[in-house]
């Protein structure tokens, strides 16, 4: 999908591919510092890539492409569940979820693409991709329990989604 991000630049959004991995290692290595320190659901390394994308846990990955120049300039990994030590913290919060809801997503925007809109643009295109797949996988467990549009509840190194209540 081609969007078009606040300042009139072009990109592409696309699910993550293992083809992807040289131009994500590409991507992640230029990241300035302070964008690393935010972002830490794997280390910025060909192994920490394949890692996180062949480990036990569930993962979606996405990214941003500029057509142009066919470098990533966004990334970000969705996954179901919440990480055990957030779960732990946010019950200390008194912070109740539902943890067959709840999915952790961390974001990454290169440095010169940040206040661009595209991380916006990603997580509404990754809500839309993963929306379906989430809710069929929660429908075959059989629950009968209706889903509800997400919202973020908590921006660090991973964010946790939960869905909204009513």
């Amino acid at each position: 999908m081609i969007i078009t991000t606040k300042d009139n630049r072009k990109v592409e959004l696309l699910k993550y591919s293992h083809e992807n991995s040289g131009k994500l290692l590409v991507y992640l290595r230029a990241l300035g510092q302070e964008t690393r320190n935010r972002f830490g659901p794997h280390s910025f390394t060909k192994e920490g890539i394949d890692e996180i994308f062949n480990g036990t846990h569930e993962v979606y990955g996405f990214i941003a492409i500029e057509p142009g120049s066919g470098e990533i300039v966004a990334y970000a990994l969705i996954r179901p569940g919440i990480l055990e030590a957030d779960g732990i913290r946010y019950n200390g919060y008194g912070i109740q979820y539902s943890g067959s809801f709840a999915c952790t997503y961390a974001p990454s925007v290169a440095d010169q693409w940040q206040s661009s809109g595209v991380g916006s643009r990603m997580f509404d295109y990754i809500h839309e991709e993963t929306w379906y797949k989430l809710r069929r996988d929660r429908l075959m467990k059989g629950s009968g329990e209706e889903m509800y549009p997400y919202y973020v509840l908590e921006y660090t190194n991973w964010a946790t989604v939960f869905p909204v209540t009513r």
